[in-house]
């Protein structure tokens, strides 16, 4: 579970309607279920959170239940160290609406749906990052080992490749172009086999396979390897075995 923090100090001295304004923003995250939105005991005492009833209408009342729902911290979090320490973790954020003071770190600010997606991509595992690129995906049972087993700069490496090669906008996400990705099926193979090429920090291949709705993460392979075409057979063995139990 990641915990973002709403930031009085973020709120406290805005206007009533830049207030409003703010809270339609936060109000309307699409955040991903296991992450916790906090508040701390005094964000339902100042005067703008007064100002939500007493200017009755039924955008206010849905801000004001937007904020009631928001878990209540024991502690008042008002600075990264408090976050980390309450986290027990440097995986947090702030959720709040004007950051100019400098006092919070923008990296960790949050004020609507752009900013939370950025905050999530940056604040997630590397494999967690990795499923946000290649979008829903399968895995073959020891996959995440291996490449959670890679270094981290390879682990950065894997996904920036498969982000650029989704920026390609071809055919499909991942399709061949033989630069970034390969098509390595074999004649005898009833289903597609392809490689995301890596050149460095070390040279390996990711194998996977593509279908219009998702994505088979198969393996990882040294490119060091003596025998790619058995690296090849090997994945396509494992490939057979993941559509196999899909059915």
């Amino acid at each position: 579970m990641r915990h973002l923090f709403l930031a009085d100090s973020t709120i406290d001295h805005l206007s009533f309607e830049d207030y409003k304004s703010g809270m339609v923003e936060l109000s309307a995250i699409d955040r991903v279920a296991s992450d916790q939105f906090n508040k701390s005991p005094n964000a339902i005492n100042s005067l703008n959170y007064a100002n939500l009833y007493q200017q009755y209408s039924q955008e206010n009342q849905l801000l004001a239940v937007f904020i009631e729902q928001l878990r209540t911290c024991e502690e008042t979090i008002i600075s990264e160290e408090d976050a980390n320490s309450y986290c027990l973790s440097t995986i947090n954020g702030f959720i709040g609406i004007d950051f100019s003071s400098g006092e919070l770190p923008t990296v960790k600010a949050v004020t609507n749906q752009m900013s939370y997606d950025l905050w999530s991509f940056n604040h997630s595992s590397s494999l967690q990052r990795l499923d946000s690129v290649v979008g829903t995906n399968v895995k073959f049972s020891n996959f995440s080992k291996e490449f959670l087993n890679l270094s981290e700069e390879c682990q950065e490496a894997i996904i920036d490749l498969f982000q650029r090669a989704k920026d390609r906008e071809l055919v499909t996400p991942f399709y061949p172009d033989t630069k970034i990705t390969k098509d390595v099926t074999q004649s005898k193979f009833k289903h597609s086999v392809w490689e995301l090429r890596v050149y460095s920090p070390v040279a390996l291949r990711v194998y996977f396979h593509e279908t219009s709705d998702k994505v088979y993460l198969i393996g990882i392979k040294f490119k060091s390897s003596t025998n790619q075409s058995h690296d090849i057979n090997n994945m396509y063995e494992k490939l057979e075995n993941l559509l196999q139990d899909a059915i």
